[in-house]
């Protein structure tokens, strides 16, 4: 298991009783695409990270852990 963050969590009493429960489920899910954005988009485009055996900047696959040719 991985921590990518930390969503907040709050009782939302701001709001009425009827929406919380609605409201709570759409933080959620805003903070999870938020949060997994850019891992998404790495697997998609790939990252730029140095070799540790040249020191050579690479652009690296990350859903593969290889380098995408």
């Amino acid at each position: 298991m991985i921590l990518l963050g930390y969503i907040p969590i709050t009782k939302l009493k701001c709001l009425l009783a009827g929406t919380r429960k609605d409201q709570a489920y759409r933080l959620f899910h805003y903070c999870m695409s938020y949060i997994l954005k850019l891992l998404i988009e790495a697997g998609k485009e790939g990252v730029l990270m140095t070799c540790c055996y040249d020191t050579i900047l690479r652009k690296v696959d990350q859903a593969r852990g290889r380098n995408p040719r």
